[in-house]
């Protein structure tokens, strides 16, 4: 009961902070509609090449949401073992939104005017890279009938998506520090949104694997020094 408990507040505590993404990406999609709409980008001047080229953005706002409201379901035990049609659908889901919400940024990263300097530039290509390599990883891991490291590169995954809402936890208090939001702050929390969400996911993935390897010690102390030789030669 103690575990059901603490597993449902890891997953209450993952929408808490996918909300943040998911409600910033409602308002700039609402924004994006009204420019797109009325053609006047005046109300957002300071990103006309959203209006310009809208694509890139919706598909990476979409997918992105998307990425954000279905990756919780997959920390539900019961979804993993009692209802695996859904987990597996779900994992399908997340993956395409992954991918997407990777390709677009680079995309953006690339075809929009800079700002943020080097730290952002180089922190988003990492990073969009970095969530398309962990989807990839997870999908090998998979497929080789490696779950543990399966699921440790999805969690990884999971916190790259999330790297943008821990962004805005940091933008809040350097913008009430500051007074303003330099481009050198902008760079910097990009940097620390996604290094921070991959911290707390080691610290999730870390245990596991040594009570894993524990546990196989362990089997091989009591079944002997002599499977432990065989198992070394294997």
């Amino acid at each position: 009961m103690k575990l059901q408990y603490w597993f449902n507040f890891k997953i209450f505590g993952l929408y808490l902070l996918a909300f943040i993404s998911i409600a910033s990406g409602t308002l700039q999609l609402d924004a994006l509609n009204t420019g797109l709409m009325t053609g006047d980008s005046s109300h957002d001047p300071d990103v006309p090449h959203y209006y310009q080229m809208p694509l890139p953005v919706l598909l990476h706002i979409v997918s992105g949401v998307l990425f954000n409201l279905l990756s919780p379901l997959q920390f539900s035990s019961t979804i993993r073992t009692k209802l695996t049609w859904l987990h597996r659908c779900n994992g399908g889901l997340m993956i395409i939104c992954a991918l997407c919400a990777g390709i677009t940024a680079l995309l953006m990263n690339e075809l929009y005017p800079a700002f943020g300097g080097a730290l952002k530039y180089f922190g988003v290509m990492t990073f969009s890279l970095a969530i398309c390599a962990c989807v990839m990883m997870g999908i090998i891991r998979v497929k080789q009938g490696d779950i543990p490291a399966h699921r440790a590169w999805m969690i990884r995954a999971t916190a790259v998506a999330l790297g943008p809402a821990t962004q805005r936890l940091f933008f809040i208090p350097a913008y009430l520090i500051l007074g303003s939001i330099e481009q050198w702050v902008i760079g910097v929390g990009i940097w620390v949104g996604f290094l921070v969400n991959l911290a707390v996911a080691e610290v999730f993935i870390i245990p596991k694997g040594s009570k894993q390897v524990t546990a196989k010690q362990k089997g091989a102390k009591q079944d002997g020094p002599g499977t432990m030789v065989k198992t070394a030669s294997l």
